[in-house]
């Protein structure tokens, strides 16, 4: 049977794994309906077999999973394992051991980034998956048969990925490029939630102090409301309405209810007062620094200069088969612009051969990009 239920077999099967040199991993969660994501299903594909564990039956029976999941002399295979650990880590305290991600691998085997599961599946081993059941509500039960083969692909086929691309690296000489990678996955800090950076998550255009200063107490008001009561971010503020009040900076609960600032079904969910409070605390107006003008005229220039590297890396990668993402991110190379090279992982280790290095000398003029037969090249 496909899918375990009862500790006994769920046990058996986390001890026999435990002599496995590796394991494909995947999740199957929901969270459109609450704030914390519900662990509904665990895939996991040794050598031997394939099997779903699942997670609804309660935390205690999971645990022979989390002892597996520790384990540091075991291998564990995810495919963009970032929403896979976070999940794992809220829902069993720990965070996996000896982890490989098969997505971040793929951007040093010629991918981009991101590569899907399924189109790594369709290019390495020419199977096309069925993707119908990716919307399932993977909290009902029972599964029916289609979910189950589906699940159970997403780690029969992970396991035929990772040995292909692990010939690939290997080959080619880049395992060492993606162990930093593969360690970072493992900080706790990467899935704690941070109330107060998560305003930096919402897209506006530049807007003056007071209303940024309004917008990052409102989100952290959502987030700890949605937090608290288990609801969706957007059950409790949407970023428009976070935006309409930090614009519009009414003074009165009426104010809210009378310009329409938050939709009735959020209403219910907030509390008003605490959102006038914040509203007033932060809305007097900063003045304008001196020196503006300057400022502005020193980040245009390093908005030209980030464009010349974003060329350059562009460039770079194409000749080395390796993801922009895998090099540089976009805050870094505007690091390099406004010429920030403190900890800039792009000017270290082999990331500094491959583009590092000449992104230096771009800047110095010692080397400049040119147009030659309809293509852009390195000239001296």
């Amino acid at each position: 049977m496909h899918l375990l239920k009862k500790d006994t077999e769920i046990k058996k099967f986390c001890l026999q794994a435990r002599n496995e040199r590796f394991i494909a991993i995947d999740t199957e969660f929901m969270r459109s309906r609450t704030y914390w994501a519900k662990l509904c299903l665990i895939q996991i594909a040794t050598s031997k077999k394939a099997v779903i564990i699942d997670a609804l039956t309660g935390v205690k029976h999971l645990e022979p999973v989390k002892r597996l999941l520790i384990d540091p002399k075991i291998l564990k295979v995810f495919h963009g394992a970032r929403q896979d650990l976070e999940v794992i880590y809220h829902s069993l305290g720990k965070i996996p051991k000896s982890i490989f991600d098969t997505q971040i691998a793929a951007m040093v085997c010629g991918f981009d980034h991101p590569v899907s599961y399924a189109k790594l599946v369709s290019k390495l081993i020419r199977i096309k998956l069925n993707k119908k059941e990716r919307s399932s509500d993977w909290s009902l039960r029972p599964l029916t048969k289609g979910q189950i083969k589906y699940a159970l692909s997403d780690v029969i086929y992970l396991k035929k990925i990772y040995s292909v691309l692990l010939k690939v690296l290997e080959k080619n000489k880049r395992l060492s490029w993606i162990k930093d990678e593969m360690k970072s996955l493992q900080k706790k800090e990467n899935y704690m939630i941070k109330p107060k950076e998560v305003w930096k998550k919402i897209r506006f255009s530049k807007k003056p102090k007071n209303e940024i200063n309004i917008i990052k107490k409102l989100a952290e008001y959502r987030e700890l409301q949605a937090q608290n009561q288990n609801l969706p971010r957007n059950w409790i503020l949407t970023d428009r309405e976070i935006l309409q009040i930090a614009r519009i900076r009414p003074t009165t609960q009426e104010a809210i209810h009378e310009q329409g600032l938050i939709s009735e079904k959020n209403i219910r969910k907030n509390d008003l007062e605490r959102i006038i409070k914040i509203v007033n605390l932060t809305k007097k107006a900063i003045k304008e620094r001196k020196g503006a003008k300057k400022l502005s005229q020193r980040i245009t220039a390093n908005e030209s200069i980030k464009n010349m590297l974003i060329l350059l890396l562009k460039l770079k990668c194409r000749k080395h088969g390796i993801a922009e993402k895998m090099i540089a991110t976009n805050n870094q190379i505007q690091n390099i612009a406004s010429g920030n090279y403190k900890k800039v992982p792009a000017l270290l280790g082999w990331r500094k051969e491959i583009f590092g290095n000449d992104a230096i000398r771009l800047k110095k003029g010692e080397i400049s990009l040119k147009i030659s037969r309809g293509k852009i090249v390195l000239a001296e």
